[in-house]
């Protein structure tokens, strides 16, 4: 107080001020605060959509042997020609097959965890009808 009084500043000029510029510094910072809480929200929900996707992904019972391997193939229409299990794996192979079939199997073997070592799709006939043989893990 002993400065404003020698100053000669009335206390009103000194609270006007002091309340001018907070509210100037909050014009500036608004915009910055308005694109930190999009940002947030953006990645919060992100964050949501994964934990709903998590807790509610489909348990699938496919595994990686050699009956139900076959069952899942015949039922996805493939003509399965033979089906045993090798030193490297399961190894299957299938006659007559349609290629766009075919990448959706491998999409559905892959997304229930199954890994295929080795693929080989061949088209002898040059009507898209393919042989295919592969290893399974």
């Amino acid at each position: 107080m002993d400065l404003i009084n020698q100053l000669k500043i009335d206390k009103k000029y000194v609270l006007i001020l002091i309340t001018v510029l907070n509210i100037f510094l909050l014009v500036l910072t608004y915009g910055k605060y308005r694109d930190f809480i999009g940002k947030y929200n953006n990645e919060y929900s992100k964050v949501k959509e994964m934990k709903f996707l998590l807790n509610n992904r489909i348990q699938t019972s496919l595994k990686a042997d050699e009956t139900s391997l076959s069952q899942f193939l015949k039922s996805k229409n493939f003509e399965v020609d033979s089906i045993y299990t090798g030193e490297n794996g399961i190894e299957v192979k299938l006659k007559q097959v349609n290629p766009y079939n075919l990448v959706e199997v491998i999409y559905e073997l892959e997304s229930n965890g199954i890994n295929i070592k080795n693929l080989k799709a061949v088209d002898n006939t040059g009507l898209g009808k393919m042989s295919v043989f592969m290893v399974v893990r």
